[in-house]
């Protein structure tokens, strides 16, 4: 319910702001069995605001199923939330299935859990997230 009605007030901003076809592409989702959409949705605001290129696919999505998008946009950053417990165990195969699908973007990754580390990868394309002031700052330091 509460989900509901944020959505629906913040939805004519996302209608009606314009997004500048020369700022970077943002794709947004949380994988299987994540469901932090309110945390999401606030993500997609301030990217929108800024007038980033934003593609919001929602919760609880089979990371495979993101070979489509792959296959008909050029996404140059994925954002996508590990905070339930399952999605932490899952969190290298997670991972590694984004890094394969979209090979030339970067992957940010909002978790609370300090303990992991994305280096076990062997890759510099994957950024951790700890707070909101963290995304905001990365953002900050993009334009």
């Amino acid at each position: 319910m509460v989900l509901n009605n944020i959505k629906y007030r913040y939805s004519s901003v996302f209608l009606l702001r314009t997004t500048n076809i020369q700022k970077e592409k943002w794709l947004l989702f949380l994988p299987e069995n994540e469901f932090h959409e309110i945390g999401l949705l606030f993500a997609k605001y301030i990217l929108t605001l800024k007038e980033y290129n934003v593609i919001y696919l929602g919760d609880d999505l089979p990371i495979e199923t993101l070979t489509g998008v792959a296959e008909k946009h050029q996404v140059d950053n994925v954002l996508l939330f590990l905070l339930a417990n399952p999605s932490i165990k899952m969190f290298e195969t997670h991972l590694q299935k984004c890094l394969n699908i979209f090979p030339n973007s970067q992957i940010y990754v909002v978790t609370s859990n300090s303990k992991l580390n994305p280096d076990t990868l062997n890759t510099s394309k994957i950024n951790l997230i700890h707070d909101l002031d963290g995304f905001i700052e990365l953002l900050a330091n993009s334009n």
